[in-house]
């Protein structure tokens, strides 16, 4: 017996990685069962756990699962992997409160030495309010932008955070917290952090999710693909999705990103449920895309070992150095 066991364990594929940028076709069903009309989201959920290996399955895929079966409710069924998706939902809950536990911590930080910090990522999204079935978005990790000037923190943030719990889950590599320099245009756009969270700015709602695109449309996205929901659900809950939309527009054109924006939005919305993408989609049919525009996107969306990467890299870089 133990040796027949061995032998499955030693052919077991090991889990493959996402790789981006656009999701694939059991990752479009689960984005479905988030977003489409119940009926159509049940099919989806349908036809992904029937091909599903969930032991086998990517992280990306892990995440949006346990966020269809909050969707779904009581449809979603109550099988072992709709048991193992509601431990992830409750995982993700702790995570997020310890998370804000210990961001409150870096801001009271920023606060003491007169300096501030930019909040990015899943704490920008927490601070600006966005839900997603009533309940805010889980903060996963915590990534902060350095003032331009910089910052004593930027190294490391989390030395400010004390022992406690939170701290503790900082420590042992459970929670990431990381702060990098941020395009000037984000600072430029940021707006002061509610009250309670004195000492952080937050970029204002279309430059945010023009960085969530501009990060996360390419090759290897650090942000799994939760981001395609934050940007659907913003414009769903925005009071006026034309200026959010337009907002969006502007942010993507000064980031560099317009082609990448145009790629993410003409691919996601032929997904069921993505109505909402319908401002921007109008928007971006009638603007110009750059040539370097696109050398940029074609360049971050190929394998990094690929030679057409390495030579659009080399071609933007002699552009760079060129001029316009």
């Amino acid at each position: 017996m133990l040796p027949r066991l061995l032998v499955k364990a030693l052919a077991t594929e090991p889990i493959q990685p996402w790789h981006g940028p656009a999701p694939q076709a059991p990752q479009r069903w689960l984005l479905e069962a988030c977003l489409a009309p119940p009926d159509v989201a049940g099919r989806a959920w349908q036809q992904w756990l029937e091909q599903a290996d969930f032991d086998q399955t990517d992280a990306a895929s892990h995440e949006l699962a346990s966020l269809a079966v909050l969707r779904l409710g009581a449809a979603a069924g109550d099988g072992s992997v709709v048991q193992r998706c509601r431990g992830l939902q409750r995982r993700a809950w702790v995570v997020s409160q310890l998370g804000l536990e210990v961001a409150a911590q870096v801001a009271a930080g920023c606060r003491d030495r007169g300096e501030t910090m930019l909040a990015r990522g899943d704490l920008a999204m927490s601070l600006l309010g966005v839900s997603f079935m009533g309940r805010p978005w889980p903060v996963r990790g915590l990534s902060f932008g350095a003032a331009p000037g910089g910052n004593s923190l930027a190294k490391d943030p989390g030395v400010v955070v004390g022992e406690s719990v939170a701290g503790d889950l900082l420590r042992n590599g459970r929670l990431l917290i990381e702060c990098r320099r941020s395009p000037r245009p984000l600072w430029k756009h940021a707006l002061p952090a509610p009250e309670a969270w004195e000492g952080l700015r937050v970029p204002s709602m279309g430059w945010l999710l023009a960085d969530q695109v501009t990060r996360n449309w390419c090759w290897e996205p650090p942000g799994r693909l939760r981001w395609v929901l934050e940007l659907i659900e913003s414009l769903k809950q925005a009071p006026d999705p034309e200026a959010l939309a337009d907002g969006i527009v502007l942010a993507a054109s000064q980031l560099g990103s317009l082609a990448a924006l145009r790629a993410a939005i003409d691919d996601l919305a032929t997904l069921s449920g993505s109505q909402a993408l319908e401002p921007l989609g109008r928007k971006l049919r009638g603007l110009h895309l750059s040539r370097r525009s696109r050398w940029r996107l074609a360049a971050v969306t190929a394998a990094p070992t690929s030679l057409e990467r390495r030579g659009l890299r080399l071609l933007d870089q002699l552009r760079t150095r060129l001029g316009p």
